[in-house]
């Protein structure tokens, strides 16, 4: 794997619009006044998994440059590739910066 920035680049920070279903309600209701609609719903994650018919997001992952454990993620979700409205790539090199006086990179800005 190649670093840049100190950041794998085999993973990709992206935003994802999407669709969603909701509802299941737990009681008994009144279905006369029943308005279906769907639910866009919006993600931002490391493309961990780039499929055809699904991509999986993490939005938390750990510093690929730790000592403390191998490269870990937190919080995946599988969307399938049917349900994606957009799919934008954010620019994750830009976002972080390392500051030596810290001894851990910091989000810039």
């Amino acid at each position: 794997m190649v670093l840049v920035h100190g950041w794998y680049t085999d993973m990709r920070l992206v935003f994802v619009e999407w669709l969603d279903s909701y509802g299941c309600s737990s009681t008994w209701q009144s279905i006369e006044n029943c308005n279906p609609q769907a639910m866009v719903c919006y993600s931002v994650g490391w493309l961990l998994h780039d499929g055809k018919d699904c991509k999986v997001i993490v939005p938390h992952i750990t510093d690929p440059n730790s000592n403390v454990v191998n490269r870990q993620g937190c919080g995946d979700m599988t969307i399938p590739v049917r349900a994606i409205l957009r799919l934008v790539d954010l620019p994750a090199a830009d976002l972080l910066e390392f500051r030596p006086e810290a001894g851990r990179r910091v989000l810039s800005g």
